[in-house]
Formats: structure tokens, sequence, C-alpha cells
């Protein structure tokens, strides 16, 4: 997924790159999922829709995810899916495909959605040309995202799955604790087959009680509890990200990691109230107007009192600084990654950049 982180991006997508020819779906990652059998006289499936409202917007962090549903043909090696993906601070959708052998990977155009929005996807055979035209859209406002992924060699799609990937501690997933897929509609080889696809629930790498319900009434939804303890809770964000740096991730960091300007206005999740100062940072690297290795940043906490801090760029190439934090009684040594609309420091938490004060 493309989506809007380390402290060790390089190693991380490293070692991604060299386990992925080795891997197949369900993928390391997938949380709760769902996947169906279509019946033994079909050969393919050749529609798959489905509509699910975008989540409320978790608390603002370092951790990416996605709601998603798709298919595979039957070596679960060439995945189509149209996706959902909260990268830290915000929602968007696009479509992907994510080839495993050899390694493929393409997305359609993001959109940024909103939560509550409705995202309707499909996934849609042409005989033609042996392809799918993979779409997603926000039904509110039309905004579409679309491509087409030519079958390799000939494969025939008859496995569907619904998903909710990437595994974080679970203070940071959705606070609603639930995703429903519905209005799910299905053709197989070019007859509908809807209600001849036998759905199961699995789960891959068990988080926060996260389940796949096969509901009564046709619809599928996934749930979770925001406040269960999970295996991931002492994991450090370097260690996180480098975990769930695979598949559609490892692109996703690509687009995300960035040398740019820490020069800005930021807000911090933990202390930041809308309409003061509470909670926010100014950020720069300049020593007059020219840029240099060391950081000088403003903040406050409570919106009256405002403190300074130094730091100094690490690495500009690989987004890299560190934060003397003693002087509010914190580490006199806080490593941090800088990317295009964040900061992720190493405790987890993420500085996001402003356009504006808000």
């Amino acid at each position: 997924m493309k989506i809007s982180s380390t402290l060790a991006f390089s190693a991380a997508l490293a070692s991604a790159s060299s386990m992925v020819a080795l891997a197949q779906d369900p993928a390391d990652g997938w949380m709760a999922y769902a996947v169906g059998s279509i019946p033994e006289s079909k050969e393919r499936i050749t529609r798959l829709e489905m509509k699910w409202k975008v989540g409320q917007e978790p608390k603002s962090s370092y951790a990416f995810f996605s709601p998603w549903f798709g298919m595979d043909p039957a070596d679960n090696l060439n995945l189509i899916q149209p996706v959902n993906p909260w990268s830290g601070d915000s929602w968007s959708m696009y479509t992907e495909y994510f080839q495993w052998s050899p390694v493929h990977n393409s997305n359609s155009e993001q959109q940024p959605v909103e939560a509550g929005q409705t995202l309707h996807g499909s996934l849609v055979y042409s005989e033609t040309d042996d392809s799918y035209t993979l779409t997603q859209k926000v039904v509110e406002t039309g905004a579409t995202s679309s491509q087409v992924v030519k079958c390799q060699d000939g494969k025939k799609y008859a496995v569907p799955y619904i998903v909710y990937e990437k595994t974080f501690p679970c203070q940071y997933y959705p606070p609603d604790e639930n995703v429903t897929f519905y209005d799910i509609v299905a053709e197989c080889d070019g007859e509908d087959c809807t209600n001849d696809i036998k759905w199961v629930s699995r789960v891959k790498d068990a988080n926060c009680d996260m389940k796949a319900n096969i509901n009564d009434d046709g619809t599928i939804s996934i749930t979770w509890n925001t406040g269960a303890r999970s295996k991931y809770d002492g994991m450090e964000a370097s260690e996180l990200v480098a975990l769930n740096a695979k598949g559609w991730a490892k692109t996703f960091l690509q687009t995300q990691a960035s040398a740019g300007s820490i020069g800005g206005f930021y807000h911090d999740p933990n202390h930041f109230k809308k309409g003061t100062f509470a909670g926010t940072r100014m950020i720069s690297d300049e020593q007059g107007d020219m840029p240099g290795d060391k950081i000088t940043l403003v903040g406050s906490d409570d919106g009256v009192a405002f403190w300074t801090l130094f730091g100094t760029w690490q690495s500009k190439s690989d987004g890299k600084i560190v934060i003397d934090f003693s002087p509010k009684g914190g580490p006199a040594n806080l490593n941090a990654t800088v990317f295009a609309d964040k900061i992720l420091f190493q405790d987890g938490n993420s500085w996001t950049k402003q356009s504006s004060p808000q």
C-alpha cells in the first residue's frame, strides 16, 4: 500500500526484500481474516465487490495498518486488493497488486478519505485480455482509484479474502473496534455465486483479540479490543516498523521516508489541545538562513510555559536525528527519524507536521 519511521529503515527494507521471494499469502502480519472457497464446479471468480465504512480515527502514532478485501489464485502468490490504509495520522484508499514471485508491486493513485465515508471496492475480470480491473471508490464523493492487472501465466483467481493487516499494540487501532464488509457480490465464471462461497474465519498473527465474524445477514466483520494486552507492547517503534516492513509495506515505507527539511510547526499528540499552544513544537535546523547540522526546538506542553531543546542531525540522507530532552527530565539522546509529514521518536511518539497553526 502506498500509505503516509525508523531508526533502521534500510536494514528493514533489505530484510524484507530477501525474505519476500520465500513467502506467500496468508502473509506475516495478517491478523484476523476470512477466506472463502468457491464451488468445485467453478474455475474462477470473475467479479468480487463489497463496501465498508472508513473507521474512526485512531490516535496519531507511528503505526500503519489496513482493512481490505482481495483475492489470489490457488497458489496464493498474486494478490489483488482494494485497500484502506491508516498511515499514522490519516486514512487513504487505492488498489494494490502484489506478486510474490518474481516480486512485483503496483498501486493505483492514492486518494485521501475520512472517517465514516463509504468505500466501494471491486475486482472485475476481462476474458478479452485475461486481466482484472481493480477499482476503489468513495461513494460520497465519487473519487476513484483504479488499475488493470494482467493474470500471471494464465492463473485463475479463486481464493477470496477479507483481512485486517499489520501488527501493532492494541491502543493504536481504531477506537470503534469494528469494520464490517457488506453488499458483498460475487460472480464465478460469469454467474452469481455470492451465496455459494463458503467463508471461514481464520487468525494468522493473533493480536488484540482480532476476530473475523461470518454474520447471518451476509456481512463479514472484523472486530478487536483496543484495551487488550499485546505481545507487541514491549517492542520499540523501530522494531515494530522493521517487523511490518514486508509485502506492500515495503513500498509504503519507501514512499514515506524523507530526507527533506525538518523545519516547521508540529503537534505532539501527548500534549496537543486544539485552539491553544499546548503540545505545539517549532523546529529549525537553520542558523540564520543557512541549513546546518544543529537543531533547535521550541515548544510548550501547557500552552503557557515555553522551553527550548537542542539536537543534531546524525544522517540527513537517512532522516536520522537525536534530541537532548534532559532539560525537561527526559533522555539526553533520544533518537528519531524525520519524514515528510512527521517525526517518529524511538519511544514510539510521533509528532505530525502542520501546514498551518490549528
